[in-house]
């Protein structure tokens, strides 16, 4: 066994020796397929249309190119993510303390380190769908619809009522219904969000719990709310700015552990972070072109979803 195994993973040498061929089987997988680089994506994509006088038109050649090119990345990353994601889960083992984020920083560190080639500088683990909960709020309980789905709820004078009601006298279920709400309104600035975000940020703390839920399970919430998982994690990013610098960090930190950096490297299109926050967050997971060691690589929209 590598005798630098146990340090970069942070694990008992007998677990290290279980992991190290879990690595070994990625390399072996990530050098199967020959994979266009970034750069030769992005010039793909350029290349995507044709101007001819005011008219766009599509070549068809590029378009194959990209499709093929998206097909490698995907069956590229799925084999070699299947043996990573094993070892991650034996690092877990070994080190219950650790999320899965770190969990997953280590073994990608200790491939790179093992096997340093330019396949296993390129990859990076798939973003979650969700943020990790801790095991007091993982459990999955049933969401309660509200009385009309979609948009027409916000019309019934359930709704109304609901946000007539003053925030202290709001109980769990009823600000879980809330933030859930998030997910209805196309537009963030229309009365009906900014009604919703009001008075969940006059919460305070106690909507923590309801913001770290929802986006645990950000498609069902959404889903059971009759609204779209978009709408929900917008609205979510114009709530935390108005939530104590505490609990702020506090959901931003499971929002970037689970690869969405574009919370915090997107700043001209969201409210503003207080400043601190923002460059400490930064430095710690990086952004989008400079990852600084994060197990996610969240690139372009179109990028990182080849594999989604």
């Amino acid at each position: 066994m590598n005798q630098d195994l146990p340090t970069l993973l942070g694990v008992p040498a007998q677990s290290a020796g279980m992991v190290e061929p879990l690595l070994g089987d990625a390399a072996s997988a990530l050098a199967e397929v020959r994979v266009p680089s970034e750069s030769e994506i992005h010039e793909m994509v350029s290349g995507v249309y044709r101007m001819q006088q005011n008219d766009s038109l599509e070549s068809e050649d590029t378009d194959r190119r990209l499709e093929e090119a998206m097909k490698n990345v995907s069956r590229w990353k799925e084999t070699a993510q299947v043996y990573l994601n094993g070892a991650t889960v034996l690092v877990l083992r070994a080190a219950p303390t650790l999320g899965r984020y770190e969990a997953r920083r280590r073994v990608l560190r200790a491939l790179r380190a093992l096997h340093p080639t330019p396949a296993s500088e390129r990859f990076y683990f798939t973003r979650e769908k969700g943020i990790e909960l801790a095991p007091a709020l993982a459990q999955a309980a049933p969401l309660e619809s509200p009385p009309e789905k979609g948009t027409p709820f916000l019309a019934h004078p359930a709704f109304a009522a609901l946000v007539g009601k003053k925030p202290e006298t709001l109980d769990e279920r009823e600000r879980d219904l809330l933030v859930r709400l998030l997910a209805i309104p196309t537009d963030p600035r229309s009365k009906d969000a900014t009604r919703i975000v009001e008075l969940l940020a006059r919460c305070g703390d106690k909507v923590g719990t309801s913001v770290l839920k929802a986006l645990a399970r950000p498609d069902e919430c959404a889903k059971s709310a009759g609204g779209e998982t978009n709408e929900l994690l917008i609205g979510v990013r114009n709530l935390i700015p108005r939530l104590s610098s505490a609990l702020c960090e506090r959901i931003l930190r499971a929002a970037l552990e689970a690869g969405w950096v574009e919370w915090i490297d997107r700043p001209l299109l969201e409210p503003p972070l207080p400043g601190p926050l923002r460059e400490r967050l930064l430095k710690e997971f990086g952004s989008r072109q400079e990852p600084a060691g994060n197990p996610y690589r969240p690139t372009d929209l179109w990028f990182y979803n080849l594999d989604a």
